[in-house]
């Protein structure tokens, strides 16, 4: 009986040592990463803006407005960090006696999407990259041209219709909007 018990224990005993013998372990260790991110596009293309003829002869002709742009931007920002929109003009200049302004409207963002600086006058180019939306904290506008994003709202205005004169052809500009820590 003693033999029998000896061999059942030495059976048991084997088993839990080759079951040991067989069990294997490793680790690796996970790293994540969360990057500063600052990324923008315009959606609509380009604009095109002109004095409206009038409807009566004797009448002024008006301005134009335009929305029909909007500006997508994606931001990660780091803890106490902000982000800003600037919009900087180049190319010919904006004709005598007319004003262009951009202004950003309708802001529509998940997170903090930033507030709206005003509208950015373009009377001349030499006035550099003005802010034009800020305070964008880590935010995503969405895709969808209906309803995300920033509309992009430019208007052609003139104060003195008798500075007018008219173009033999149209002025072009380059509006440069660029996403930056504030």
């Amino acid at each position: 009986m003693r033999t029998i018990r000896f061999a059942v224990f030495s059976l048991i005993l084997g088993a839990i040592v080759a079951a040991g013998a067989f069990a294997q372990a490793d680790s690796h260790t996970v790293s994540v990463n969360i990057p500063e991110i600052a990324l923008l596009a315009i959606n609509g293309g380009n604009v095109t803006l002109e004095i409206q003829e009038p409807v009566n002869p004797g009448e002024a002709g008006t301005g134009d407005s335009d929305a029909a742009t909007r500006l997508f931007y994606t931001s990660l920002v780091p803890s106490g960090g902000f982000k800003k929109i600037t919009a900087e003009a180049a190319g010919a200049l904006v004709p005598g006696g007319t004003s262009i302004t951009v202004e950003a409207t309708s802001i529509a963002a998940t997170g903090t999407g930033g507030t709206a600086a005003g509208a950015v006058t373009f009377t001349n180019m030499l006035a550099g990259a003005q802010d034009f939306v800020t305070g964008i904290e880590s935010a995503y506008t969405g895709i969808n041209p209906a309803t995300d994003g920033a509309v992009l709202t430019y208007t052609l205005s003139f104060a003195d219709y008798t500075a007018l004169r008219a173009l033999a052809a149209p002025a072009v500009f380059t509006v440069t909007y660029t996403i930056t820590a504030q």
